[in-house]
């Protein structure tokens, strides 16, 4: 258990200095930008048409949670010359939210845990030809491809906050603190995804 000071509570009020170039796995991209956080999800593609979604997220930290909230204003849609032809911009409506909350080592050997709860509403206006597609075919493609796609880089960007909480620890503990740490410098309660 970190020394008082050194909870994931005090590493998480500082959310916006740690996730800045956590590695994310299919060609996602996080850094900062102006209002938080900015995501570049990477490429879903069908046959020649293929789309890049980038998300800036407002940020806001609280003494019990993060919440990262994005909408339809805060999205752009690149994409292949299909997809730049239909303005496939001006046909969706995105609402997200995703809620970061965490709970302290309480104890000796225990660990300190984060969860994530996200919320996504997307709403398109399908134009020709996809609209032509039957709406459940279509929906149950785009379901899948989300769910295939979003718990593999929510898993990579909370092992990645773990991975830099390690380090934020051991840069700041003392060195009395350290010898106490497993080797490496890595404390012994490290959050749990």
């Amino acid at each position: 258990m970190p020394p008082q000071g050194y909870g994931i509570g005090a590493y998480m009020a500082d959310f916006t200095e740690h996730f800045d170039s956590v590695k994310l796995p299919l060609g996602a991209k996080v850094q900062k930008s102006p209002t938080g956080l900015g995501l570049d999800f990477p490429r879903f593609q069908m046959f020649d048409v293929w789309v890049e979604p980038h998300v800036n997220a407002e940020v806001s930290v609280l003494p019990d949670h993060v919440e990262a909230k994005a909408t339809t204003a805060d999205c752009i849609i690149t994409g292949s010359s299909h997809v730049e032809a239909l303005k496939l911009n001006e046909r969706f409506d995105l609402q997200a939210s995703v809620v970061f909350t965490w709970t302290e080592a309480a104890g000796k050997g225990q660990q300190a845990v984060i969860t994530t709860k996200s919320d996504i509403v997307v709403q398109v206006d399908v134009p020709p030809p996809f609209s032509f597609i039957p709406k459940p075919a279509l929906q149950a493609t785009v379901d899948a491809a989300l769910a295939a796609v979003l718990p593999v880089m929510r898993d990579a960007f909370i092992r990645g906050l773990v991975t830099r909480y390690a380090t934020w620890v051991a840069n700041r503990l003392p060195t009395k603190a350290l010898e106490k740490a497993k080797p490496g410098g890595v404390p012994k309660a490290l959050p749990r995804v």
